[in-house]
């Protein structure tokens, strides 16, 4: 039994792909990070230092994985951060919308039509 906190533990990280994935909002897989092809590069790059004898920790930055797993990470920041921009510039027309509204409202209850109109 004592293998079976490490069965555990990974399990709950391939269900974690498979959740993440599950989990996002149609209209933004755009902007969502690719976990699936970032774990693959990683496992790439722990293989390739695996294959060259290595313990994994002095090679992983020289493997090819690890230069596409560090170009996935610079690509998912930049789809993060379009993401909360366009997200933050929907939000601030938006409210400037809801301001103008309410200024309407404020301006046509200060000033009622008269009955003849």
């Amino acid at each position: 039994h004592a293998n079976q906190p490490i069965q555990n533990k990974h399990s709950a990280i391939m269900k974690f792909g498979k959740t993440l994935r599950d989990s996002i909002i149609q209209e933004w897989r755009f902007y969502s990070v690719d976990y699936k092809e970032m774990k693959k590069a990683l496992k790439v790059s722990t293989d390739e230092a695996s294959d060259s004898g290595s313990d994994g920790y002095g090679e992983f930055v020289d493997s090819d994985g690890a230069e596409e797993f560090f170009e996935l990470y610079e690509s998912s920041k930049d789809k993060l951060h379009r993401f909360y921009a366009d997200k933050e510039a929907w939000a601030v027309d938006y409210m400037n919308t809801l301001e103008d509204r309410v200024e309407a409202l404020r301006d046509t209850s200060s000033n009622p039509p008269s009955p003849d109109q």
